[in-house]
């Protein structure tokens, strides 16, 4: 078995009495133990990747991006950030943007959904995902009018 499996099975079952949940994955559950407020740092690591996502989106001329705080809503992410990116290449420099700058912080993708000429990429950061999409499809899926029970943070507000 690939030793991230290992991992991410021996995380599942010593962590299952501690949080009550079966679904972890290694490093998720960080922000829940923070949650519980044993560890601080990992909530505010968090939100420092997400406003540097956006800010890499921003930098890049990502269109119309929104942060949804869906902590409590789902037990897979806490924020999803949406983004429209114009055209094929415009989306393919959006992702190559925001996984450059969180490496620069420190951490990397879990892993990536969708192709840039699928019209909708998702990189997949455990904590938070970044929806990359075309104007058509972002109008299509409507992931805000699914999320509207989420808080919509701001763009000059921070993700407390």
């Amino acid at each position: 078995m690939h030793r991230a499996g290992v991992t991410g099975i021996l995380c599942r079952i010593l962590l299952r009495p501690i949080l009550g949940r079966s679904d972890y994955t290694a490093g998720r559950h960080l922000i829940e133990v923070s949650r519980s407020g044993r560890i601080d740092r990992a909530g505010s690591l968090v939100r420092s990747l997400v406003l540097g996502a956006r800010a890499s989106l921003l930098q890049k001329k990502g269109r119309d991006p929104v942060i949804l705080d869906v902590r409590g809503l789902n037990d897979v992410t806490d924020y999803m950030i949406i983004v429209t990116g114009e055209n094929t290449p415009h989306i393919k420099a959006l992702c190559e943007e925001v996984e450059k700058k969180l490496a620069e912080m420190g951490t990397v993708k879990h892993r990536r959904a969708g192709h840039e000429d699928s019209g909708w990429v998702v990189l997949d950061y455990l904590d938070f995902m970044v929806h990359i999409l075309t104007r058509q499809l972002r109008e299509y899926y409507a992931l805000e009018d699914l999320w509207s029970d989420a808080r919509v943070i701001a763009v000059g507000e921070s993700t407390d």
